[in-house]
């Protein structure tokens, strides 16, 4: 169900995952969503792109596009603002381990409980681009992580079970994405980032009515879909999509960047028709 936010188009916000929304999720092309992106650009909308992917590889991405609007790493473990983008400070959110405190931990796990799985700290910049399907150059920056680990899960469901529930126990949660499975701080999450970033907005622009919308096709964009004014589901590429409990949300009928592009164009349709 679609309803017409009562607030000026000018004051929307959109939020997007990338990989299998906003980007094809074989060729990563967002060229089919090139007609949306230029209206929202028209209207002034501020464009968060919302993944699991690093700093590293969205900040090209984010040159690419033309946009201006902060960006939020790593399944919502850190929210980058473009002036501040080779500042420490970047980060916006803190962290109870580093990158490599979180390896340390999750090889020690993998050691004493012989769980099976390979991360991105295991695999050579070659594995990563034969995993993802990236060219080279843009594995190597996939690589480039401050936050989370992103896992090839080997071993059976309940080992799976085991090892969520070690994590939960210390502080660490993990969370299903389009090819991997994300390990991450508990307090980290696209649905928290999202509330930062309304409340960034909301601080900058006094008396401003902001309505947001999510995007995302995977079960890691459920929080910020539920955490949005609008929830637009993209159908996935694998079996398993999300399930907001949003009372909000539009069906979007194609996959990747063709149902970005259309869903988006219908909201602002709805604006427009409204006006």
């Amino acid at each position: 169900m679609l309803t017409k936010p009562t607030t000026d188009p000018r004051r929307l916000i959109v939020f997007t995952d990338l990989d299998g929304t906003l980007l094809d999720h074989d060729s990563y092309s967002w060229a089919p969503a090139t007609p949306a992106l230029a209206k929202l650009r028209r209207l002034a909308v501020p464009v968060i792109l919302t993944s699991s992917k690093t700093g590293a590889e969205i900040a090209r991405l984010h040159a690419e596009l033309e946009l201006d609007a902060p960006y939020i790493v790593e399944n919502g473990a850190g929210i980058i603002f473009p002036e501040q983008e080779q500042s420490p400070a970047a980060a916006a959110q803190n962290f109870s381990r580093t990158y490599p405190e979180l390896l340390a931990f999750l090889h020690q796990l993998r050691h004493k409980h012989n769980f099976k799985f390979r991360g991105f700290g295991d695999f050579s910049v070659a594995e990563v681009a034969a995993e993802t399907g990236l060219p080279l150059e843009k594995a190597a920056l996939a690589r480039e992580r401050r936050f989370s680990e992103p896992l090839r899960w080997d071993d059976t469901p309940a080992a799976l079970a085991a090892f969520t529930e070690i994590l939960e126990a210390n502080d660490l949660k993990l969370l299903r994405g389009g090819r991997f499975y994300h390990v991450l701080d508990h307090r980290a999450g696209k649905g928290n980032a999202l509330h930062r970033l309304l409340d960034h907005y909301r601080r900058n622009t006094p008396g401003a009515d902001w309505y947001s919308v999510a995007l995302g096709d995977g079960p890691n964009d459920e929080d910020m879909l539920d955490a949005a004014d609008l929830a637009v589901v993209i159908p996935s590429a694998s079996s398993i999509g999300p399930k907001p409990h949003n009372p909000n949300v539009l069906h979007a009928g194609q996959r990747g960047p063709q149902g970005w592009n259309s869903a988006i164009l219908q909201i602002l349709d709805s604006y427009e028709t409204k006006e």
